[in-house]
């Protein structure tokens, strides 16, 4: 560009169909066993991850386990072909839902958990194959010794780990998920806290005041999508830790290698803060994605030295799908995820934020 206009703006179309240029053809799939926060136990976090270019049976992963084969078996008789990169063999082909589910489960490698709330992990020890003794209460469903049909392993943070199919790859990122009951609550007795050593080396101090939950940067090749545990915002949060998670979140989107985040929004803007418990409303959701949208534009007018248009609408081209709704059954199937999408909406119009919405339902194929 020439120095006399070198203080001219710039449109950000150019930016986007790079960006879509560079991110070529999809290269994720995800089917979501489940999608919701509760209070409905056959709709809870679940969603099956494999390369979109792969068969279910070269391997998958489950992105947390709140359901698992039952709930798995009723997407399928709802919507047989739900699972459409399954091998075309007789095997496949005649067997009922339930056999399907469960031959999908015996391909199912790891389980990435966000964290240890009953709606993210119910279903790994309803799905388990060991026996329970005598006297116990729990199956010895994962160990930190290497034994077992499972081995439950600690994600160092911010670390890139292999995940089985080789293709792909996560990595870690410590997030807060409200104060924990000791703090607010001191006469209710509750479990000694015992951090891990990586969680207390990525947040010092901090770990025994909140609830942790994590985030997931999941690669395949060069690209990426970013994956919200519950989280609370860093407004609220004794312990703040989006910012970090939303630089490396600009750094990919701009770079043109991220253009998917799931994140929850579990209750309407009617619900008070002090009742939140570490999870996020439409407000809260937008004043984040404002933090992003605001490290976005810094990024592009350090790379560009201009100035940009694209700061009107910073996040076009970035898709934002919605879950961990927790719906109200009193007032019925689908009314609160109806009313956190018109506000998200709304409220992502009036940022103008330019961001894409995709509430996640469960049952539903997602390739991107």
């Amino acid at each position: 560009m020439p120095a006399s206009d070198a203080n001219a703006p710039h449109t950000c179309d150019e930016d986007v169909s790079g960006l879509a240029q560079r991110q070529g053809q999809e290269c994720f799939e995800i089917v979501c066993i489940g999608s919701g926060g509760g209070p409905d136990e056959t709709n809870l976090s679940c969603y099956l991850l494999k390369p979109s270019s792969q068969r279910w049976e070269d391997g998958c992963i489950a992105l947390d386990a709140g359901s698992g084969l039952g709930a798995l078996t009723n997407r399928l008789a709802a919507s047989p072909s739900l699972l459409s990169a399954l091998s075309p063999s007789s095997y496949t082909k005649h067997l009922q839902p339930a056999q399907v589910a469960s031959h999908i489960f015996t391909h199912l490698h790891d389980y990435l958990l966000t964290h240890s709330h009953l709606d993210h992990i119910a279903a790994l020890p309803l799905n388990s194959s060991f026996s329970l003794g005598p006297g116990t209460l729990w199956p010895r469903l994962a160990s930190w010794e290497d034994e077992g049909l499972m081995r439950l392993v600690e994600l160092a943070p911010l670390t890139r780990h292999t995940l089985h199919p080789h293709t792909l790859s996560a990595e870690a990122y410590p997030i807060s998920h409200g104060a924990h009951p000791s703090y607010t609550s001191p006469s209710v007795p509750q479990p000694q806290l015992s951090p891990s050593p990586s969680a207390a080396a990525a947040s010092p101090g901090l770990e025994t005041r909140v609830y942790e939950s994590t985030a997931y940067f999941i690669n395949a090749s060069d690209r990426s999508f970013l994956f919200w545990g519950d989280v609370e915002p860093d407004a609220l949060s004794s312990s703040p830790r989006n910012r970090r998670v939303w630089e490396e979140c600009a750094r990919r989107f701009v770079d043109g290698r991220l253009n998917w985040v799931w994140l929850e929004c579990s209750y309407t803007d009617d619900r008070l803060d002090h009742l939140l418990y570490g999870h996020l409303t439409p407000t809260h959701l937008i004043r984040e994605l404002q933090t992003l949208a605001a490290l976005v534009t810094a990024r592009r007018y350090t790379s560009t030295k201009t100035r940009t248009t694209c700061s009107l609408r910073p996040l076009r081209g970035l898709t934002l799908a919605i879950i961990h709704i927790k719906e109200s059954p009193i007032a019925g199937a689908g009314v609160t995820a109806a009313q956190v999408m018109r506000e998200l909406r709304a409220l992502g119009e009036r940022a103008g934020l330019g961001v894409e919405w995709k509430m996640v339902e469960p049952g539903e194929r997602i390739v991107f």
